[in-house]
């Protein structure tokens, strides 16, 4: 499904935003 695949971007770049801003932020998913 399309919305599966933006699912897995959407968090692939919360993740690399999260390596690359140490600092926690509130729009991070926690799964």
């Amino acid at each position: 499904m399309a919305h599966s695949f933006y699912l897995v971007l959407f968090i692939e770049k919360g993740w690399s935003a999260l390596i690359s801003h140490p600092v926690p932020l509130p729009l991070t998913p926690r799964m």
